[in-house]
């Protein structure tokens, strides 16, 4: 028998600089071998490739040779073709290529790993739920709405088939919502004349577009559809990878998620609003972004999913926002909103303690960052019945600026401003008094003619209690990442170590009474994710929130890899990971029990959704081994415990 012998793979220069797997599908191509080159997408005429541009001349430019859809002019990150037809020089082809771009990748196929984080919420087992009672719930007839940033609208996992041929094609998702204000209208895109702002896309519209851009053996030109529809969408999509945790059906990616055969309603926000730390801003588009939702649901069961939140707030279910979404699953029966807990649990933006009366004290750090483009807040919380008066130090000052309840400063260095301090009694929604701290960006250049950048370094945050009693308080810092997503958490200010307890680290949004909390655990380790915020809320109401927890990792490396799901196009699989992978799990979850209750024409609360919830999680999931030695979270952060999915017909009552 022969032995097995090595030969080069010669390339032209700047062979080390081609894609490993962008080198397998030429190989694949030349040795005529398409078929089994599927995963590679070698099968078709066209290369898929996902490329990140230079920009020069201030554009980003496609270079000759790769064929984007124009939704990707000026975009560093490009979904692009490059044509095989003729593949005798297509070497030479791509190492000409690859030093016109600053990345150059194959848009490969992935296997992705959900099946590891579902078949893990089933105790180890092919998903009970789905074959409950002896009958298999998917999600039909449950709507899955997902609040969130870029929905790929003609994803494989997201059509179903609804004819003989490959090509009958038609989308699962009911409406698209764009929530972008002053978005010029085009095509298919309407006002929605109940919010008069923004754009809507109906599935109608999608529907046509994908028949427009498919050919007979099934293949669909994702790009050409998002061209056609004016809704460019970039790689590695936060949205469509908590889609397609919650209701993907796997045509794509090989691997369906929680709630396959579930119908979509999506509503994107707007992109000047994401990672705003005035997180007034944001959950004012999330309120009208649920209200669409139930409102095109047309009555039909729905769970909404909300990936996002920030770090401030009361956090005791009292916030505007929260009473509000309260207030609408009060209202009918048969809805739920789940939300990500947030992964704040080690970012050292939470404080509290109990200050002593009669003049007792309590002195915070407060680490303000240089070169930080964003302003920094604070916010503190203390109970109705006592009074503090707060004095703010700033770095090598000597003397403190004190305010004390009822007070609102402007902080100002010389004739310009640096900061504000609003001291607010009584605040309407809990009656207790509420803090706010506000600095200006610590950048130099951030400067005018009234205002000028505020000094960074260690400010300190002293407490004075005023009354006769004793005075717990609660202070939070507002996640702080708008200004850069390379620098973000560089650039968070911070209490100092000593001062920062990783406790009441929930997400601004995730203390309602009636919706769910999701926290993240890794399959692989049975732990508790290091970052999952950890409860109780500042009322005490919930010693266990978040209620339940759910995948976010799937590795035994602590590398944070996430859980793989569909990223934007092509089919390929990405790793998310943070609670923003847990809470759609359980959203699939809910769209399955809703489905099983409408089969015994069951009508569910909110909170009976919720009690069930907890009744099916187990209480096996370990403490992280990165969490401090001398504190037991584990009951906190774990809330009701590890989500497991074996929710029969007949735990529907």
């Amino acid at each position: 028998m022969a032995e097995l012998v090595l030969h080069d793979d010669t390339w032209p220069d700047q062979q080390q600089a081609v894609d490993p797997y962008i080198r397998l599908a030429v190989a694949l191509l030349e040795a005529e071998e398409r078929g089994s080159g599927a995963l590679l997408g070698v099968e078709r005429e066209e290369l898929e490739l996902l490329v990140q541009l230079y920009k020069k001349d201030g554009k980003f430019e496609l270079p000759p040779g790769l064929t984007a859809p124009k939704a990707y002019d000026n975009r560093e990150y490009v979904a692009a073709t490059l044509d095989i037809t003729d593949t005798s020089e297509l070497r030479k082809r791509i190492a000409e290529l690859r030093p016109q771009v600053a990345r150059l990748k194959l848009a490969v196929r992935q296997q992705p790993r959900l099946q590891e984080s579902v078949k893990d919420m089933g105790s180890g087992v092919a998903p009970p739920w789905r074959a409950a009672d002896n009958k298999t719930v998917d999600g039909t007839g449950v709507v899955v709405g997902i609040i969130d940033d870029g929905c790929a609208l003609a994803h494989h996992n997201f059509l179903r088939e609804k004819g003989p041929k490959k090509s009958d094609l038609e989308s699962r998702i009911l409406c698209l919502w764009d929530q972008t204000p002053d978005t010029p209208l085009s095509g298919k895109w309407e006002t929605p004349p109940d919010f008069g702002y923004g754009r809507e896309l109906k599935k109608a519209a999608i529907d046509c577009e994908i028949s427009k851009h498919v050919n007979s053996s099934g293949y669909l030109r994702e790009g050409a559809v998002h061209a056609a529809l004016d809704y460019p969408i970039e790689e590695g999509s936060h949205g469509t990878h908590v889609m397609d945790i919650a209701a993907g059906n796997g045509r794509g990616t090989g691997q369906p998620g929680v709630a396959p055969g579930a119908e979509i309603i999506f509503v994107q926000i707007p992109r000047t609003a994401i990672g705003n730390p005035a997180d007034s801003v944001l959950s004012g588009y999330l309120l009208d972004g649920i209200m669409y939702i139930f409102a095109r649901a047309e009555g039909k069961p729905t769970v909404i999913n909300i990936s996002y939140g920030g770090y401030g707030g009361p956090h005791d279910g009292t916030s505007l926002f929260e009473r509000a979404i309260d207030d609408l699953l009060e209202r009918e029966p048969n809805r739920a909103v789940v939300l990500s807990a947030g992964n704040a649990f080690n970012v050292d933006c939470h404080a509290s303690g109990e200050i002593e009366p009669k003049e007792g004290s309590k002195a915070l750090c407060w680490k303000i960052p240089a070169y930080d483009p964003t302003l920094n807040l604070m916010e503190i919380w203390y109970g109705k019945t006592t009074n503090l008066t707060l004095r703010l130090t700033p770095p090598d000052a000597a003397t403190a600026l004190e305010v004390e309840l009822g007070g609102a400063k402007r902080i100002r260095l010389e004739d310009k401003t640096v900061g504000w301090i609003f001291h607010r009694p009584s605040d309407p929604g809990n009656d207790d008094h509420h803090i706010l701290i506000a600095l200006r960006p610590s950048r130099t250049d951030a400067t005018g003619s009234r205002v000028a950048p505020a000094p960074s370094g260690d400010w300190m945050v002293q407490l004075y209690n005023n009354g006769t009693s004793s005075a717990k308080f609660h202070a939070w810092i507002e996640r702080d990442d708008a200004g850069s997503r390379k620098l973000g958490r560089s650039l968070q200010s911070r209490f100092g170590p000593g001062d920062a307890s990783p406790e009441c680290t929930l997400g601004s949004f995730a203390t309602g009474f009636h919706t769910i909390s999701v926290g993240a655990y890794n399959t692989a380790t049975q732990e508790v994710c290091a970052y999952s915020s950890c409860g109780p809320t500042r009322d005490v109401r919930f010693t266990t929130k978040p209620d339940v927890c759910a995948p976010a990792e799937e590795t035994h490396t602590g590398s944070r890899d996430g859980v793989l799901s569909a990223t934007a196009l092509r089919g390929s699989a990405s790793p998310m990971n943070g609670t923003s992978a847990a809470a759609p799990h359980v959203a699939g979850l809910v769209a399955l029990i809703l489905e099983a209750a409408q089969r015994k024409n069951v009508q569910l609360t909110a909170d009976q959704i919720l009690t069930l919830l907890r009744s099916r999680a187990s209480d096996t999931l370990k403490p992280s081994s990165k969490w401090p030695k001398n504190g037991n979270y584990l009951a906190g952060c774990m809330g009701g415990g590890k989500i497991v999915a074996p929710v029969t017909l007949g735990d529907v009552t």
